[in-house]
């Protein structure tokens, strides 16, 4: 049992992994100063904060036989740009890991975040490069005489 609960958290934790790395400088320079990217990041942290605690409530309400979060709320708020702290949420509190049914929609509500995330950077990164950079223009005049003696 413990190579397949490792195995799911891997599992979980891999979107997430794949989010981050659309978010690396490196990768989209510029970025970080457009108000767009601010925002996006900030309503992802806030609501992963928010789903992550409302993963723990009905975590809490479980054991002690409580009124429970309904899972339309839950899935509501991992839509709602929380899906880092659903993950979170599931793999801290091992909570809704063992519904294939949550896993399955939570899965496809973090795909669709992925997908749509990596296309607005994408958009967002070509403009930004479309900007007039006097330092790039200097660097590709240096290169290019040294192109012509090949």
């Amino acid at each position: 049992m413990a190579g397949v609960r490792s195995q799911r958290t891997r599992n979980l934790s891999a979107a997430t992994v794949a989010f981050g790395k659309n978010l690396s400088p490196t990768v989209m320079p510029n970025l970080a100063q457009s108000p767009v990217v601010v925002f996006v990041v900030g309503a992802y942290a806030i609501s992963s904060v928010i789903t992550f605690v409302a993963f723990g409530v009905d975590k809490r309400r479980a054991a002690r036989k409580g009124r429970r979060v309904p899972e339309r709320t839950l899935h509501l708020l991992t839509f709602a740009f929380g899906f880092p702290g659903a993950l979170l949420g599931m793999i801290a509190f091992r909570h809704k890991t063992r519904k294939p049914a949550f896993i399955a929609v939570t899965a496809l509500l973090v795909a669709v975040h992925v997908v749509l995330a990596s296309l607005a950077l994408r958009k967002a990164s070509e403009r930004s490069s479309k900007r007039v950079d006097p330092a790039r223009d200097q660097r590709q005049e240096q290169v290019t005489p040294l192109l012509r003696l090949v």
